[in-house]
């Protein structure tokens, strides 16, 4: 389950009154490996549509009424998601009021919290041809190395489906060739001398026999 942000100024009455009226929405997706890329797209797509026609249900109340959910039972979480997904696709580059000389103009300014409220949040910004993205996450769970390969991860999975959108996820090679042979060989050098008159337990013996402080 991924988590969303909708606007929620589904009626006429609220565009112009100032207020955050954004509401939380829960997104289902069960992909496997077995079905196409543009199936799964397919499948995505209907389910985001039909949670936005109905965007203005509280997300509490969801919860309240969802008997296998509970705060109680989720320590330290107030959703049943952890990952969130923003598509910012609006115009949000400065902002105005008044006329002529008195006209006063605001811009947008993109600082830096350091805080994550989930324990992973891409975001997407669109602008014209050109989509940017943003990943925040939890240091406490993942070290920024991790969060590197990770992008690359995704980086390569988009590559491949903008080329084949007919590709069976299963198919999806997302590991690059250089940590493909350090998984494959690297790893696996695992071959060393050892005396063949000698039993593995007889080893394992005056190993621990040098050692006996180490943990086994």
């Amino acid at each position: 389950t991924v988590g969303t942000i909708a606007a929620d100024r589904g009626y006429v009455a609220l565009e112009p009154i100032i207020g955050v009226f954004i509401n939380t929405l829960a997104l289902r997706c069960k992909p496997n490996g077995g079905i196409k890329f543009q199936d799964l797209l397919a499948s995505v797509r209907k389910t985001v549509m039909e949670a936005f026609k109905n965007q203005s249900y509280p997300i509490e109340k969801l919860l309240r009424n969802w008997p296998s959910w509970s705060s109680a039972g989720n320590p330290g979480r107030n959703l049943p998601f952890e990952t969130l997904f923003i598509m910012q696709n609006m115009d949000i580059g400065g902002f105005g009021t008044g006329d002529g000389a008195e006209r006063v103009r605001w811009n947008l300014e993109q600082f830096d919290v350091k805080l994550a409220d989930m324990d992973f949040t891409l975001e997407a910004t669109e602008t014209g041809p050109v989509i940017d993205f943003v990943l925040e996450y939890d240091a406490g769970l993942f070290e920024r190395a991790r969060m590197v390969k990770f992008a690359g991860y995704f980086i390569r999975v988009m590559e491949k489906v903008v080329r084949f959108p007919g590709i069976v996820l299963g198919e999806i090679d997302i590991v690059s060739d250089e940590e493909k042979w350090q998984l494959l060989e690297e790893f696996n050098d695992t071959c060393r001398e050892f005396p063949l008159d000698k039993t593995f337990h007889r080893l394992f013996e005056e190993q621990a026999g040098r050692f006996p402080d180490r943990t086994a």
